[in-house]
């Protein structure tokens, strides 16, 4: 049997069998079954990438429930850090446009634009077929 298949065989009788206990915690912590399916799965990510670390025969549910608490804290550290960021950003004001999107886009009729009388100019002759079946001669 090579060593990844018995560590997952390993991790499989020893850690998922702990995935109710573990979704009752991660329920309690963030209070929604999405965001505590998505904690579940990322304890486990964690749990699986530490499996060598992890002494066997010890308590693998504690381990477990260590682990999602910990992703749990970094979960909520990096929300109010991102909750921050936006809050000290400076509001955008009521004159901010987009140049890119303006030069783009006009009120005109498409073959009456701007835009198309300056790429009849800008495209070589042998492409000016192909700009006349899009947009109108």
């Amino acid at each position: 049997m090579d060593e990844w298949y018995a560590r997952q065989l390993s991790f499989e009788a020893e850690a998922l069998v702990h995935l109710d206990a573990l979704f009752r915690v991660a329920l309690r912590f963030v209070g929604n079954t999405a965001d505590a399916d998505d904690l579940v799965q990322d304890t486990l990510f964690r749990a699986y990438q530490a499996w060598d670390q992890f002494a066997r025969g010890t308590n693998a549910k504690a381990w477990l429930i260590t682990i999602l608490r910990h992703v749990f804290i970094d979960a909520y550290h990096r929300e109010a850090r991102r909750r921050q960021t936006l809050s000290s950003a400076p509001p955008p004001s009521d004159d901010a446009r987009v140049p890119f999107f303006d030069d783009l886009v006009d009120d005109h009729p498409i073959g009456k634009s701007s835009c198309y009388a300056t790429s009849k100019t800008c495209i070589t002759p042998k492409w000016r077929p192909c700009s006349a079946f899009r947009w109108g001669p």
